[in-house]
């Protein structure tokens, strides 16, 4: 199944949604779109004018933002983070520690370094690690369902013991095929 803006935003507000009726140390999560008057606005994609934006306190006390945009040439979504550890105040030198058991036996080291890098956000401008999208299959394949809840639950969350959803439950609310 393609992967269109479309079904993006769709899975995006119920991403929002979603996360409003489960019990997650969000601080924010919100469907963002760039004001017209932005400078930005006039060279970024209109595709990735709007975006999901969050922000999450982890158990291990680390502050987690995210910046998921749709990518036009990979027809996927695309992932901008930025963790900081509370506590000292450091940004995350490794974000592979960031990432859940299940998503981390799935990449191999050497492509690791292929799969999450630092990158210029393309809202904020400034560097931020970035999860390449044309990775994203390695993991999922051809998925059915919500596929921003599934890269959420699999990948980051549970890192932390912070599961958004159990398989259970997603196949019961059809985010799993």
């Amino acid at each position: 199944m393609k992967y269109t803006y479309s079904r993006f935003r769709e899975e995006a507000l119920a991403f929002v949604n979603y996360t409003l009726q489960i019990d997650v140390s969000l601080q924010s999560c919100q469907f963002v779109t760039i004001p017209e008057d932005d400078p930005k606005a006039d060279i970024i994609p209109i595709e990735s004018q709007s975006y999901l934006e969050f922000t999450m306190i982890t158990e291990g006390n680390k502050s987690l933002s995210f910046s998921v945009f749709y990518s036009i040439a990979h027809q996927l979504p695309e992932l901008y983070l930025s963790a900081v550890d509370l506590e000292g105040g450091q940004q995350i030198k490794d974000p592979m520690e960031l990432l859940g058991e299940e998503a981390k036996g799935q990449i191999s080291e050497e492509k690791r370094s292929l799969f999450i890098t630092q990158k210029e956000h393309p809202v904020l401008s400034r560097i931020v690690w970035y999860i390449h999208e044309c990775r994203m299959p390695e993991i999922f394949g051809d998925t059915e369902g919500n596929r921003l809840i599934q890269w959420f639950s699999l990948i980051f969350p549970q890192a932390f013991g912070i599961n958004l959803v159990s398989l259970d439950m997603a196949k019961q609310l059809s985010i799993v095929g």
